[in-house]
């Protein structure tokens, strides 16, 4: 988006803003894309270490040193 303002304030030609737009849209996919990745990441930790911790809560007192 910055390149295509910056095309616009100086005045280039339409063919210009037309490929900063398309560049700015596959910014803008590989960006969301790698959210994606990392919002499920994420959330993977969460269950892995919520079921470690339901885990070793339910452990006897007399398992631990």
């Amino acid at each position: 988006d910055n390149a295509g303002g910056i095309a616009e304030m100086s005045e280039l030609g339409e063919h210009v803003r037309e490929r900063t737009d398309a560049l700015d849209a596959a910014g803008n996919t590989t960006a969301a894309i790698g959210k994606g990745f990392a919002i499920g990441s994420a959330a993977l930790v969460s269950l892995a270490l919520y079921s470690a911790f339901i885990t070793r809560a339910s452990q006897k007192d007399d398992d631990h040193p």
